[in-house]
């Protein structure tokens, strides 16, 4: 009996999809809702734990998570500050799994995406994402150490504004911006191309997919010549009326960054149910 049902379910279960490689995944499930980040485990990937270099206002733990359409979600989220005209920055060493996936080479391409929602429209509100080599500034006008990375900004100053960015000797230089809508939940997925030689421009390309997960075409993207080997960050900074961030997620591919629920266990099971009901016959 176990045998006719198992070969069955062994056959199905090989014209299911296989996964692309998902490297990190950070869906917050660490504390407990209202606690600070600061000092806590990093999810998936990631090492050690999160580390707060400018906390003025604290990021903090908000219960469950946000949501998108179909895609797979767990855990909690974060927001990022929690006090008007406060600001915060927090970073976790990212390059370890990443070079390990060869997903840090010259020539491969990194794909990224996290949720994000702006509860308000006011001049300081605003969310840096980024790989890096220390963390930016408040106003991620500039980063640490003259140092560089590449990610993208998002400023509710005027509207939501999306633009990707790159850092070269502690230098800003950024794309045009979209808008995004407020007090919505949005989905960004970020495409980073590695140069094939360390004197060939890397860049960085933003997408928004719809909530059926369909990427869409480029919304921004912005090219400078960057050294990854030295990007030990991942770094997550901004101020004002708690902006929100969750699922962040690095792989190889768009759809490792984009699951969906597994029906995998569903179909099983009604696979099983169904040999179940023809052996009574």
């Amino acid at each position: 009996m176990k045998t006719t049902l198992l070969l069955p379910a062994l056959a199905l279960a090989t014209l299911l999809p296989a996964s692309a490689t998902l490297v990190i995944y950070e869906p917050f499930d660490i504390s407990s809702p209202g606690d600070v980040v600061n000092g806590k485990a990093t999810g998936e990937g990631l090492s050690g734990n999160w580390t707060g270099y400018d906390s003025s206002a604290n990021l903090v733990i908000g219960s469950g998570s946000l949501s998108y359409g179909g895609l797979a979600t767990s855990g909690n989220h974060v927001m990022l500050s929690t006090a008007t005209d406060g600001r915060t920055g927090y970073r976790a060493e990212a390059f370890t799994s990443l070079n390990a996936a060869g997903l840090m080479d010259h020539g491969a391409t990194l794909w990224f995406s996290f949720l994000n929602l702006h509860p308000s429209n006011n001049t300081n509100n605003r969310v840096h994402f980024l790989l890096g080599t220390d963390g930016t500034n408040a106003g991620a006008n500039s980063i640490a150490n003259s140092g560089s990375g590449i990610g993208l900004e998002i400023n509710a100053s005027g509207g939501n504004r999306l633009s990707a960015m790159t850092f070269t000797a502690g230098t800003r230089a950024n794309s045009a911006q979209t808008i995004l809508p407020l007090q919505e939940v949005s989905m960004i997925v970020g495409r980073i191309d590695w140069g094939a030689n360390a004197a060939t421009a890397d860049t960085i390309t933003l997408y928004l997919p719809d909530t059926d997960l369909n990427l869409g075409t480029a919304v921004q993207t912005i090219s400078a010549t960057l050294d990854q080997s030295a990007f030990s960050y991942l770094v997550l900074a901004g101020k004002w009326d708690a902006p929100i961030v969750d699922e962040i997620r690095f792989g190889s591919t768009y759809a490792s960054v984009s699951p969906v629920p597994e029906p995998t266990a569903a179909l099983l099971g009604s696979f099983g149910l169904l040999m179940l009901l023809r052996r009574r016959r």
